[in-house]
């Protein structure tokens, strides 16, 4: 199975659909690690956007709806920070990420594919709240070895429904339920952000036509 990437960031086309959805954001300003299945009520006022270290990681389970007993493991790090607090470079879901100090996505390599964003798009609107909703247009530059260049515009809209408490195997969090919809308006992706872990809880990807594509589920964390 292949790893999956966020559906509000990378040109589509169907033969890469699941492999070029990639995620990236975080809320939280918590530095400490907190123990697995901690329930934590979130910040008042929202969330504001969080501060990673380098080394932080997150370790998922990943299943496709026809092979929901045969889980892929796979961890997202933050390998280094830009100077002058400019964001971030990762590994997410097996790519390389780039985003800026708001976690707006402006680079992404899988493979010999290289896509790039301007402005980056703006995956969360800090503070994040229940009930706040944002749109994200953006450029995207993609260059493929022996495909030569295109630009594809990205539109994505974006609402946060509410605030849940999620079960996942590495335990139980609060998080904000952010739900992702295309230009058409068809469903994209759910997410369950945790403030108290800086990431996701919980993923769930859709295909263009809105059935469901992947699951990520959070099964252990190590933040510094």
């Amino acid at each position: 199975m292949k790893p999956v990437a966020h559906g509000a960031v990378f040109t589509r086309t169907p033969s890469r659909d699941l492999s070029s959805r990639v995620a990236v954001a975080s809320l939280a300003a918590l530095a400490l690690l907190l123990a697995p299945g901690a329930v934590r009520a979130p910040a008042q006022g929202g969330a504001p956007r969080p501060t990673w270290q380098v080394g932080d990681t997150w370790t998922y389970q990943v299943t496709t709806p026809a092979a929901r007993d045969q889980p892929v493991q796979l961890v997202d790090r933050v390998l280094r920070r830009f100077p002058l607090d400019r964001g971030y470079e990762m590994i997410s879901l097996g790519f390389t990420v780039a985003v800026d100090a708001d976690l707006g996505i402006f680079h992404f390599k899988r493979g010999e594919t290289i896509e790039t964003f301007s402005p980056p798009v703006r995956v969360f609107v800090w503070p994040l709240e229940n009930g706040r909703r944002w749109e994200a247009r953006s450029n995207a530059t993609v260059m493929a070895r022996g495909r030569g260049q295109d630009t594809i515009q990205v539109f994505r809209a974006f609402s946060v429904e509410r605030e849940e408490t999620v079960t996942v195997p590495a335990g139980a969090f609060l998080a904000y339920k952010v739900v992702e919809r295309d230009e058409k308006g068809i469903l994209r992706e759910e997410s369950w952000y945790a403030p108290s872990v800086k990431w996701y809880a919980r993923r769930v990807l859709y295909t263009a036509q809105g059935r469901e594509e992947a699951r990520a589920e959070l099964s252990a964390f190590a933040l510094h």
